[in-house]
């Protein structure tokens, strides 16, 4: 077996679900992992992936409402075609997400300064699913790549907040838990580089 490659990728993701995409119009993405070659055809490939999806939107006074999920999971690729320089890669990928929905004061400036003042206000909802990724990647020159996904992912949430539960949660009322529709739409681009 050769070297494991480290590929890492940062994107944007869109919910299909109307209802989510209302209260998180996109989110972005960021994963990194080894891959590793399966067998002598040199054609398939597993890398173990870590990352995030996250999403933020404005609340009133102030307010910046969250959707994190945590990944971890394989994902399996496979060398289908080249076009000259290019090389497309068909994959699937299988997360555990652990997922939290909360708000936290201030803006977007604030969510990325080290101001101590900001802190976290509230927590609503926390949950976990398993999400599965279908996706196509287009390596170029063998140093780096475009990737066009479709997940789907319906975790079940918990509701830590019984009188508040954001936009996200806003239909919980009277409820412990519910599943939501979190399937998105991904578009990432990506380089890697082999540990030789």
């Amino acid at each position: 077996m050769r070297n494991p490659v480290l590929e890492m990728e940062i994107g944007g993701s869109l919910f299909l679900d109307e209802g989510t995409r209302d209260v998180f119009p996109a989110g972005i993405n960021l994963f990194l992992g080894p891959k590793w070659v399966l067998g002598m055809a040199e054609k398939f490939y597993v890398k173990g992936s870590v990352g995030m999806k996250w999403y933020m939107h404005s609340l009133p006074d102030n307010y910046l409402e969250h959707l994190g999920t945590i990944r971890i999971g394989p994902e399996f690729q496979y060398q289908a075609f080249s076009v000259e320089n290019v090389v497309f890669f068909p994959s699937l990928k299988i997360d555990f997400a652990w997922c939290t929905n909360f708000d936290t004061e201030g803006g977007v400036a604030e969510a990325f300064s080290d101001d101590p003042a900001y802190v976290v206000a509230e927590r609503y909802l926390r949950g976990w699913g398993i999400g599965q990724e279908l996706g196509l990647k287009a390596v170029f020159k063998d140093k780096w790549f475009l990737r066009l996904s479709y997940e789907r992912l319906q975790p079940r949430f918990k509701v830590l907040n019984k009188t508040l539960q954001g936009d996200l949660g806003k239909d919980f009322i009277d409820r412990s838990s519910k599943s939501l529709d979190l399937n998105t739409v991904n578009l990432s681009i990506g380089f890697h580089m082999n540990w030789d």
